[in-house]
């Protein structure tokens, strides 16, 4: 027995050593997010977290280590990141917010908000010219790099409206529309793409996209946007939702791409069925692509990769709203039309399915803010029969309470961890726990091995400092290190002078 004793302790001595040893190294990377690595770049977080789970120090840091750091590791907490100087009253940060994907080997992301109605310094000042701020996350920090106005800048082009962020092999992608640029007819609107080298703080303008050839008059052209790198085919490609382009203002998406090293070339503009019914339906409201889909139903890996977009409508029929999805082998072109639809069952007017829309490889979420009187949905779906696109539902998530208009999905946001979990954060801009129209945040998990109806609740978060008319989670975006919350309408107090109304502020959060 005293020989059983020894030995036990002398295992717990090695588990306690060797987590001790993987805690504090830079290299370990962040604590409150799930990576393939052991420890994390904090010593006493660390060494908390492994006291709990040696495991976190001994196989790997995944996303149940990231939740117990998440709850016993200050670090953790909410932080508000800096918003551009001087504040400006009715600025409006945090009207849209993106963070990149995670790399392999890369804890530094970068992340892009939106003051869509900053005014641009002058002389002369622009009223409503739109601003983004480019932020990366460096040692647990989130550092301003830079801020963009659109180039000419021109008065209420909203530019910042939309925002994407991603990082490709050669170079680190900022992108902002502007949906209300006149430049090549009434708010026919444009993208403008911003660049660093990886890993640099020095930014530049890039290009500025438009519809081009084929164009109306207020199309809204860059009202959604998103961005992926596209490994097989080697191409960054832009998903740009333009909600009142074409024919009765159906609708349509555009995709641009290029090659490394390349130029911006318009690939494809999908479209809505040529049926009425479309007619006013919003086809490009929101946009969302996790980029390549490598595996099936039960996660069982594709013969052939494939790429994935999913396209919001929810105008469609007295706003009932309905979503599209595209996918096509990871290597063959797109086409210009889509390959399946999907929509709530039940529905009834005014719900908007598919004001949002999230992609995973092997989920999508979509959220119906006007279900319910206002309180809100989101439908999660299935990627259910390898290598085709069908769906199956597989979850409604509601609110925690049924009170109307909290607009539960107006935003959504999905990302995958290392450990092949799924993070889903949801938006509801109306929430009144705290006071009226503060917003909320509810975050989800689902884990490999699981049910696909088996998602997990993480919490529901709020502002720190919430006030009344915030709109905290109008803007939600879900990364392997942090999810940021955009809340455009939340005020700032000044230490001499008025409180400056509307300034919005961007939130990091953790589950």
């Amino acid at each position: 027995m005293r020989g059983l004793v020894a030995v036990v302790l002398v295992l717990v001595g090695a588990i306690a050593g060797s987590a001790r040893g993987q805690c504090g190294d830079p290299l370990a990377g962040p604590c409150c997010s799930p990576k393939p690595t052991t420890g994390c770049e904090d010593l006493l977080c660390c060494e908390a977290v492994c006291a709990i789970d040696p495991g976190c120090c001994l196989i790997n840091w995944d996303s149940t280590c990231a939740l117990i750091a998440s709850e016993v590791c200050t670090l953790c907490t909410s932080l508000v990141l800096a918003a551009p100087q001087p504040l400006q009253a009715n600025s409006c940060q945090g009207m849209a917010v993106d963070v990149s994907p995670h790399r392999d080997g890369d804890f530094a992301p970068i992340a892009v908000g939106g003051a869509y109605l900053r005014d641009a310094p002058g002389p002369p000042v622009v009223a409503d010219a739109g601003s983004i701020s480019i932020m990366r996350r460096i040692g647990g920090q989130w550092l301003q790099q830079a801020v963009f106005h659109p180039t000419p800048t021109i008065v209420a082009t909203y530019f910042g409206r939309s925002v994407a962020a991603f990082k490709g092999p050669v170079v680190d992608v900022a992108v902002a529309g502007a949906y209300r640029d006149s430049q090549q007819g009434t708010q026919r609107g444009a993208v403008s793409v911003f660049t660093a080298v990886p890993g640099s703080a020095t930014w530049s303008a890039e290009a500025v996209l438009r519809p081009g050839t084929g164009a109306v008059n207020n199309e809204w052209f860059g009202f959604s946007l998103d961005g992926v790198h596209l490994v097989d085919s080697a191409k960054d490609t832009l998903f740009i939702g333009a909600p009142r382009a074409g024919v009765s203002q159906r609708g349509a998406v555009y995709l641009f791409e290029r090659a490394v090293g390349g130029t911006w070339a318009l690939a494809v503009k999908v479209a809505t069925p040529s049926s009425a019914s479309y007619n006013g339906s919003q086809f490009g409201w929101s946009v969302a692509s996790p980029g390549e889909v490598r595996t099936g139903e039960n996660d069982q890996p594709l013969a052939t990769p494939h790429k994935l977009l999913v396209i919001g409508a929810p105008a469609f029929n007295g706003e009932r709203g309905r979503i599209f999805v595209c996918e096509r082998r990871a290597t063959d072109a797109w086409l210009n039309s889509t390959q399946r639809t999907l929509f709530l069952s039940n529905s009834t007017a005014g719900d908007r399915y598919g004001e949002s829309v999230a992609a995973a490889s092997r989920f999508i979420a979509v959220g119906a803010p006007g279900r319910n009187d206002g309180a809100g949905v989101v439908q999660i779906w299935e990627r259910t029969k390898t290598g085709t696109s069908n769906y199956r539902s597989r979850l409604i998530l509601a609110p925690s309470s049924d009170l109307p208009d909290q607009q539960f999905g107006a935003s959504v946001s999905m990302t995958e961890w290392d450990d092949g979990s799924v993070l889903l954060a949801v938006g509801a801009r109306g929430d009144g726990t705290l006071a009226v129209n503060a917003g909320a945040v509810y975050l989800y998990r689902w884990r490999p091995g699981t049910s696909p109806e088996l998602w997990e609740f993480l919490g529901k978060k709020f502002a720190t400092f919430a006030q009344t008319g915030d709109q905290f989670g109008f803007a939600v975006a879900a990364g392997d290190v942090a999810t940021l919350v955009g809340a455009p309408f939340s005020n700032s107090p000044q230490p001499s002078g008025p409180t400056l109304n509307n300034t919005g502020s961007i939130t990091e959060i953790f589950p």
